[in-house]
């Protein structure tokens, strides 16, 4: 069993690594199954409120227990990274049509926090631990990582809150 204060000297490390390398909120959780979100994608696609979407849907248990995506993990380490930098003004051509995309949609969001993960894996990796970068790829509910880990809060539209970025991020 691993020194306690050795491991919180190593998970504020891991906290560091992270903002520096563009996390806004990185946070420890204990890898154990989420049967609070087990219990409501079953619900809602019992319901059929899932919108005929595949992705957690298909393979609720396996996206509900960190266990089956990694084997023998007693920890998530969880990352936000905000991509809200602000809508450029372009006023409309006179007369003609004018539209608004979703910002999320204008980059590749995820490839910042890919590297920044890959940065804190990096630590982790250093000190003796296995580590798996999960990001975009539906095998966890990463929204229940994230509250577990306590980097924000569920909304009353069921999204994860982070303070200070509102919904405008993406975890991992």
């Amino acid at each position: 069993m691993a020194d306690p204060a050795a491991l919180a000297g190593l998970a504020d490390d891991v906290r560091r690594v992270g903002r520096a390398a563009g996390l806004d909120a990185v946070g420890i959780a204990e890898a154990r199954p989420f049967d609070r979100a087990r219990r409501a994608l079953a619900e809602r696609k019992a319901a059929g409120l899932h919108g005929g979407m595949q992705f957690t849907y298909r393979n609720p248990d396996r996206a509900t227990d960190p266990a089956r995506t990694l084997p023998g993990a007693r920890a998530l380490v969880v990352g936000a990274r905000g991509y809200h930098r602000g809508r450029p003004v372009r006023p409309p051509a006179a007369g003609g049509p004018w539209a608004a995309v979703a910002e999320y949609s204008w980059r590749d969001q995820y490839a910042g926090l890919r590297r920044a993960l890959g940065e804190v894996a990096g630590r982790l990796e250093e000190a003796g631990y296995r580590t798996r970068v999960l990001a975009d790829d539906n095998a966890l509910v990463d929204r229940e990582a994230a509250h577990r880990a306590g980097i924000g809060w569920f909304g009353k539209n069921a999204n994860l809150l982070l303070p200070g970025l509102g919904s405008w991020f993406v975890l991992g």
